[in-house]
């Protein structure tokens, strides 16, 4: 089977869709898989991706996410064109885009989150909204297969437009990411000089992801600076997002800008030294598709304190000590409970390791395999 794939997302850093691309892609490839032949669709101005492709093949004439909307609309209506001239069996595009007109095979795309449509910090305007809504829309009732990356995701979808959905999709998780998988062996000086870098105190407490206001990181350093256990640190790590302006400016309000450090972006091998030597990992976000860096966290041995929103409780299962997002005073008694409780906090280590052996990339992409061939087999 010829499958024919947009990887356009997977040259961005850190990013819950970049991720997942990167991570089915290097599976896809290293399988070696003779019923499977991928053509990879990339853009010229991506960077040439070191893979060893085997049998299959990368074609550099996409447009990339920051070309004119006209040469967007032209791809997506040539797009049929050139997949016939592939000869391909299947277009799967890892993140919510199709063709334009229509297509000679069969089309599978990834739901990821429905925040472009329902979060109104991300949306900008009604109008936005609207139009985002009005595609996704005509973009889901014309593609055969959808996977949805949690059951949340899923059911949130089938809500929004109709329970068909569910007949033409399939719930598949992410894996841990490789370089988190890895065997942990950092020496305790290179470790010391890490860690040395950011926080200069014993115990710090770490949160990764973009920094806007759906992740919840105001409402987090405002549950900060009511713990009980005042040395302790709260590392942030990530890059700034949209409307982000005033969570840089609350540790300040707050009256503890010495005790919260926005770190931005921190390379792979720095984010598992500061994981591994984590007092404690805290996710208070409002609203995620999935929840990669709590599988992150989980790898990496540290107790997790986690929302109850959305899909979290869904991934994280009973590993995580959860709290409402809505609600400081409930974020920052959940942060004391753990710095006080050393017994809970091992509970859940032991707890999360045992969770995340369950994700797997490998497991993943022979789902997608399996999802590839029925989407294919069923009739037109």
């Amino acid at each position: 089977m010829k499958i024919v794939m947009d990887i356009r997302d997977a040259q961005l850093e850190r990013v819950g869709v970049a991720v997942y691309c990167q991570n089915i892609i290097r599976e896809f490839v290293a399988a070696r898989d003779e019923k499977f032949e991928f053509v990879f669709l990339a853009s010229n101005e991506m960077p040439k991706l070191s893979l060893e492709l085997n049998k299959h093949s990368i074609v550099y004439i996409a447009p990339s996410s920051s070309s004119s909307l006209v040469r967007k609309v032209k791809w997506y209506w040539c797009l049929p064109r050139l997949l016939k001239e592939i000869n391909a069996d299947l277009y799967f595009g890892p993140f919510l885009r199709l063709p334009l007109s229509p297509y000679p095979c069969k089309t599978i795309f990834t739901l990821h989150d429905a925040a472009s449509i329902t979060e109104g910090q991300l949306v900008g305007n009604l109008l936005q909204k609207l139009k985002n809504k009005f595609f996704t829309s005509n973009w889901i009732h014309n593609v055969d297969g959808i996977i949805c990356i949690s059951k949340y995701c899923q059911d949130e979808f089938s809500d929004i437009f109709g329970k068909s959905i569910q007949e033409r999709s399939t719930v598949i998780y992410h894996g841990l990411p490789y370089e988190l998988n890895e065997p942990y062996s950092v020496a305790i000086e290179d470790e010391i000089k890490v860690i040395g870098k950011y926080t200069q105190k014993k115990h710090y407490l770490i949160n990764i992801g973009t920094v806007y206001p759906k992740k919840n990181i105001e409402r987090l350093i405002e549950a900060f600076s009511q713990i009980k256990t005042l040395d302790v640190d709260l590392l942030i790590c990530g890059s700034a997002g949209v409307n982000s302006q005033s969570i840089y400016t609350a540790p300040e309000r707050y009256g503890i800008e010495g005790s919260v450090h926005f770190l931005g972006r921190v390379d792979t091998e720095e984010l598992k030294v500061l994981l591994k030597n984590a007092t404690a990992f805290v996710f208070p976000s409002l609203y995620e598709g999935f929840g990669i860096p709590i599988l992150e966290a989980f790898a990496m041995e540290v107790p997790v304190i986690s929302s109850n929103a959305t899909c979290l409780p869904e991934i994280a299962g009973d590993s995580a000590l959860f709290f409402n997002p809505d609600s400081s005073e409930e974020i920052s008694r959940a942060i004391d409970l753990i710095l006080s409780d050393a017994q809970l906090a091992e509970e859940l280590i032991l707890k999360g390791k045992k969770r995340v052996s369950g994700f797997s990339w490998s497991k993943s992409a022979e789902l997608h395999k399996k999802f590839f061939i029925e989407v294919h087999n069923r009739p037109s």
